[in-house]
């Protein structure tokens, strides 16, 4: 399932980065953020918009552009049953794909 978002004016699909960085930032989830340089930063998603990624790490903010970023992931499951919600969206993104 996809979610209408509001951008610049327009209504877009979000993306399933904007999905994953939403989930984690609204869950206040920890992150595993691979720069393309091959660094690894381990902290919370605090805003995100189409260009950075502003990560809390430890008590420090670091603001990483998305063309820096080579992927990311929860860095662990808050509870049994938290990871349902990845399994949905990849569903709904093969029905989408399916339907096109």
């Amino acid at each position: 399932r996809y979610v209408m978002t509001e951008s610049k004016g327009k209504t877009a699909k979000s993306s399933l980065v904007d999905q994953l960085l939403e989930e984690l930032k609204d869950n206040r989830r920890m992150a595993s953020v691979y720069l393309v340089n091959g660094f690894q930063l381990k902290g919370e998603i605090v805003e995100f918009d189409s260009e950075a990624i502003l990560v809390k790490v430890r008590e420090s903010h670091q603001l990483v552009m998305r063309s820096a970023v080579a992927s990311m992931y929860p860095a662990h499951v808050a509870k049994e049953g938290a990871e349902d919600w990845w399994a949905a969206l990849a569903n709904g993104a093969e029905e989408a794909v399916k339907s096109a």
